[in-house]
């Protein structure tokens, strides 16, 4: 789904505007598709400067923000929560869905940019995810009280110490899932290795000391994808 606007006549919710800033066409889809079953009409943004662009011509009742909108130049970036100064500052209701589950992130998140809910995309529940939108519409208290709280230089100097500080912990995390790439590797070769061993002295013969080795290998791969799953790491 390429960036455009999406209209769709129904009863309450044909006035109101959702911006959708998210650089993936899958989930633009899937978000976009639930919205306007709805009624709203959706605005998709692919990226920062097409989001904020949006934001400066045109009035919306919500926004629904990717924080990782990548470009040529950094595949891995917040602008999401740059973006989230525009949208404080307009008095518009955000909803992020994200695939940072970074603890720190959600905390800031919640407490200086009064966002509504913060989704992650591992989690990701379509069924409720127009009940949320509708809420955050109707529930503008809370960011309403992060507007009053912080001026935006305050708040720009909060979003350079916070996103300093998660691009570290998201480098760690980086680091972390390549390491953990490089040693399911090393055990695979090993375990391919030694299965090309135990074949060769035929399936009665093989070496006890071989079928310890086998099972130590892939006692290690185990390990290993069992350890990356709990950081929700791809490998």
């Amino acid at each position: 789904m390429k960036a455009k606007s999406i209209e769709l006549p129904t009863e309450d919710n044909t006035r109101q505007r959702v911006l959708l800033v998210e650089d993936k066409e899958n989930w633009q889809e899937i978000m976009g598709e639930i919205l306007q079953s709805k009624g709203y009409v959706v605005e998709i943004a692919a990226g920062y400067g097409e989001a904020l662009g949006k934001l400066r011509r045109e009035d919306f009742a919500l926004a629904v923000v990717d924080l990782s909108l990548p470009t040529a130049s950094k595949r891995r970036n917040l602008y999401g929560i740059l973006l989230l100064e525009n949208i404080v500052d307009k008095g518009i209701p955000v909803i992020v869905v994200t695939g940072y589950g970074v603890p720190e992130l959600i905390d800031e998140l919640y407490k200086e940019y009064g966002v509504f809910i913060i989704l992650d995309k591992e989690t990701f529940p379509p069924d409720r995810f127009a009940k949320y939108a509708e809420e955050a519409i109707n529930d503008r208290t809370e960011l309403q009280r992060t507007a009053m709280r912080a001026t935006a230089e305050q708040r720009m100097k909060k979003f350079r110490e916070m996103t300093t500080r998660i691009m570290g912990v998201i480098a760690e995390r980086d680091e972390a899932e390549k390491s953990l790439r490089e040693l399911l590797s090393i055990h695979r070769r090993n375990l391919a290795e030694l299965q090309k061993r135990a074949a060769s002295y035929g399936r009665l013969n093989v070496p006890l000391s071989i079928i310890n080795e086998i099972a130590f290998e892939e006692s290690q791969i185990k390990n290993i994808k069992y350890l990356a799953s709990l950081e929700s790491y791809t490998l």
